[in-house]
């Protein structure tokens, strides 16, 4: 589960039918240790534990060198290619500064084939792409770039500037035309 159900949401607790008929996951998975009490309490039934992607779970210091001597613009794409392409296009735009290492760093559920497939505009040789884990990267990036992400949260905590490009639904909704 990675976004927040309210406690008034259907979905946040499992119906019958979907117990009946085998749909549920054999374990749920929250963002955060702290959601984990509330969803064993909403799902009594179901093992509850944090989502191993996810990085909420630790003290997060900032390791790198000071922000203002690291030169990596780090682009990290959402999985809605909509916004990744968007992401990148300002970026294209904003390219001017050779003083910055300008990274890319796919979301994990999507395909680096699939990725160059789907965003011509991906191929511009201003962008360098990493598979490095995120808190490495983070400790040698001076701003990230992304949408609404876990990875927005996890620079946050260690300290690195976040550029959230708004979009046309959800939590950072921008309804400004361009």
């Amino acid at each position: 589960m990675g976004f927040l159900f309210e406690g008034f949401s259907a979905a946040f607790v499992p119906t019958q039918l979907e117990y009946s008929k085998g749909t549920l996951p054999d374990e749920l998975l929250v963002i955060a240790k702290t959601f984990i009490p509330k969803k064993r309490r909403a799902c009594p039934n179901l093992p509850v534990s944090l989502a191993p992607a996810l990085r909420f779970a630790g003290d997060y210091p900032n390791r790198g060198s000071p922000i203002d001597a690291r030169s990596i613009v780090l682009l990290a794409t959402p999985i809605d290619l909509h916004l990744t392409k968007r992401i990148l296009e300002i970026a294209l735009e904003a390219y001017v500064d050779t003083n910055y290492h300008w990274m890319v760093k796919i979301h994990p559920a999507i395909s680096k084939k699939y990725f160059f497939k789907r965003i011509m505009k991906s191929r511009n040789p201003g962008f360098d792409f990493t598979d490095a884990p995120l808190p490495d990267l983070l400790d040698k990036t001076r701003i990230v770039v992304t949408s609404a992400s876990s990875t927005a949260v996890e620079a946050i905590l260690r300290g690195v500037p976040v550029a959230i490009i708004g979009n046309p639904s959800g939590p950072t909704i921008n309804p400004l035309e361009g």
